[in-house]
């Protein structure tokens, strides 16, 4: 029976590819769950659609991401004392609140512990699945 899977299957295949499974397989696996649908000519151009529609979002965040990336670095302010010690830092909440806030929409940020120096950091950025980047950021004292 060919099917048309709907989400990413381990040892049977990805997300709208069409695959042949058996009819049991395909009757009581991957149908009840919602996980595949009967590979109807109509299904076909539905998927075909929401391939499109995927590609199109995708270029969109390739070209905002790109447009965050090679830009000048994001500056966040940090408090500091009269001799220099650092009393806040920057969390990847911190970031990902900028970044929407320039356009981005759900950013995910890789950063293993907040960043509580002065200086130029490269912090790891993820759109969603397969759209990834880095992203400057500039740690500055805060003007007085």
């Amino acid at each position: 029976m060919k099917v048309i899977l709907l989400e990413d299957i381990k040892n049977v295949g990805r997300r709208h590819e069409v695959k042949n499974v058996s009819d049991g397989y395909a009757r009581n696996m991957l149908f009840p769950r919602k996980m595949a649908v009967l590979a109807t000519p109509e299904e076909m151009r539905k998927i075909e659609k929401e391939k499109q529609t995927a590609e199109t979002e995708e270029k969109e965040s390739m070209a905002k991401l790109k447009s965050v990336t090679e830009g000048e670095p994001i500056k966040f302010y940090l408090k500091t004392g009269d001799k220099g010690e650092i009393y806040t830092s920057i969390k990847s909440e911190d970031i990902e609140q900028e970044l929407r806030r320039r356009g981005l929409g759900e950013v995910k940020v890789k950063l293993p512990k907040p960043i509580k120096n002065l200086g130029l950091f490269e912090v790891e950025i993820n759109l969603r699945k397969g759209v990834a980047g880095k992203v400057k950021i500039s740690a500055e004292p805060s003007p007085k």
